[in-house]
């Protein structure tokens, strides 16, 4: 019988592997051969590894590899990766092609440094990885059997799945904004009003916020919102509208504790609406109208004291000064001449003298005056 170079035989006798025989031409009367490709890995479905082991010859041309329980085999042909081996006992054929085992601790999280990264996302490896992301704008902490480890920084991070849970909670490092809407409040008089409330926050403490805070978030606006009633309580309706502006300061300051202790910080704080009901927003319409119509009638009042005052002062220089009451008289004229469509003038004379015909001359006072 030839054996090629790419095949290995098993010699059988009377049903029981003697010998592993190498390529080559073999007379063995009596005797059964088996042949097997020179590559991979032996089946175990075959024949029991434990009996390939015992023949004659197995160890020059099988490489026997035992996987303990806890660990994984990363298997390399010809320095590419080939497979990945759960715990066991295997045996690879030697001579044609050469394999590395690469062995993983899987009974603990943390994954050994001489295994690269990119050997994680191998089919038969993928499995056995826990991945996490850590994106740039945020900090991850790190929980292994419920037990903080410490902070991680923004990356890519993976451990093995074992027995000890692991677990990679994120916290946002960025400005957010919190708002506060619909709080029905009521005011130091008794008024129910809606007040719409926002602010900037930003985490400045991950670990606190990580480890001690469940729902953070929803403690600050719990924070906020006890804030404003208590701030609305204090004031009556108009004080609350006249001090619109210093909500916003007073509610941060009240708060800026309670959201530092609990790993935020408030940036920025204001009321964005304050909304009245409708009976007392009609009121209010009512008493800005009735404001709004006195002050009108109060600069009207003004406005006609101060025209009632410059005709007085006009005819009192026009009392003693003829010619200025008659170039007010000629001013009048032109104005009442810019909406004549038609003059005809009769009889003789000049245009300025029919015109001044219109008008009356000085009395006889007047000229003894002027004499």
């Amino acid at each position: 019988m030839r054996i090629s170079d790419q095949d290995c035989g098993l010699l059988f006798k009377h049903g029981s592997l003697k010998k592993v025989l190498g390529p080559g031409f073999y007379f063995l009367p009596g005797s059964d051969i088996q042949t097997h490709n020179r590559r991979g890995r032996f089946s175990s479905s075959e024949m029991d590894i434990a009996i390939l082991e015992k023949a004659e010859n197995a160890a020059e041309f099988l490489d026997f590899k035992d996987v303990e329980d806890g660990f994984i085999c990363l298997v390399f042909e010809d320095g590419v990766y080939h497979e990945c081996l759960k715990p066991g006992r295997y045996a690879y054929w030697k001579g044609l092609h050469r394999y590395e085992f690469v062995l993983g601790n899987v009974a603990q999280p943390y994954i050994e440094n001489h295994i690269k990264r990119d050997w994680l996302r191998k089919p038969g490896v993928v499995e056995w990885v826990n991945a996490f992301v850590v994106r740039n704008f945020e900090k991850g902490a790190l929980f292994i059997n419920r037990t903080f480890q410490g902070l991680l920084e923004p990356g890519d991070y993976a451990y093995w799945k074992c027995a000890d849970a692991v677990e990679v909670n994120t916290c946002d490092l960025r400005i957010q904004q919190l708002d506060v809407s619909g709080q029905e409040l009521l005011s130091k008089d008794k008024v129910t009003l809606r007040i719409n409330f926002t602010c900037q926050v930003q985490a400045v403490e991950p670990e606190k916020l990580l480890r001690e805070s469940v729902n953070p978030m929803q403690q600050l606006y719990t924070a906020l919102q006890l804030s404003l009633r208590e701030y609305t309580g204090g004031f009556t309706l108009d004080e609350l509208l006249e001090n619109r502006d210093k909500i916003g300061a007073t509610v941060l300051g009240h708060v800026r504790e309670e959201a530092k202790r609990i790993g935020y910080e408030i940036l920025s704080a204001g009321a964005r609406d304050i909304i009245l009901p409708g009976d007392i927003r009609e009121i209010m319409n009512r008493v800005i109208l009735a404001e709004k119509q006195a002050q009108a009638n109060i600069i009207q009042r003004r406005e006609e004291t101060a025209s009632t005052r410059s005709l007085m002062n006009t005819a009192k220089l026009m009392e003693n000064n003829p010619t200025l009451l008659r170039l007010k008289e000629l001013e009048s004229m032109e104005k009442i001449i810019e909406k004549v469509k038609e003059i005809k003038l009769m009889g003789g004379g000049s245009l300025l003298e029919q015109l001044g015909s219109l008008l009356p001359g000085p009395s006889e006072a007047d000229k003894s005056d002027q004499a």
